[in-house]
């Protein structure tokens, strides 16, 4: 399973697919160059891959946060971050293990990613150190089962997220 963390408190209220923030101040979102999804849907099974380009605009290296949606069924079968030359694919750790390792990276000048479940259907992937002017793609796989209703295969792609009201 994904590691779960806390809430986060500096959440914007309305995420959009794939935005990159500087975790603490929600109006930092980085520009969104470029959105490609590509899918396969067998029965109802469906193989979404959705990428995106970003560039970190700051004179300095920075901490950036990728938040992202997926629909209530799915899994994530692979994701992968592209920045400048590098390749960073997730792996999995216990928890306390890899944030210690993301906290370690981040504290020595290395970079680093780290994939957590921030509420249900809302993850987000840490980037230590991410230099000026360079290149962010985000790879995500996923596998969904899609709804059947009245003869019909219902498949949706979350292009954002809003808190649930409580009332």
């Amino acid at each position: 399973p994904m590691p779960r963390s806390k809430p986060h408190p500096a959440l914007p209220q309305e995420i959009p697919f794939g935005m990159i923030i500087i975790p603490g101040q929600p109006a930092s979102a980085l520009p969104l160059q470029k959105t490609n999804i590509t899918g396969q849907v067998t029965g109802p099974l469906a193989s979404i891959s959705i990428t995106q380009a970003f560039t970190n605009p700051l004179t300095q290296p920075v901490e950036l946060e990728y938040l992202f949606p997926l629909p209530h069924k799915a899994a994530i079968l692979d994701f992968e971050l592209r920045i400048a030359s590098r390749v960073i694919r997730g792996d999995l750790r216990e928890t306390e293990q890899a944030r210690q390792d993301y906290e370690y990276a981040l504290s020595h000048g290395q970079q680093a990613a780290l994939l957590e479940e921030r509420r249900p259907n809302l993850f987000a992937v840490r980037l230590a150190n991410v230099r000026p002017a360079e290149s962010i793609l985000a790879v995500i796989r996923y596998q969904e089962t899609l709804s059947y209703r009245d003869g019909e295969y219902e498949l949706v792609i979350p292009m954002g997220i809003t808190p649930k009201s409580t009332s």
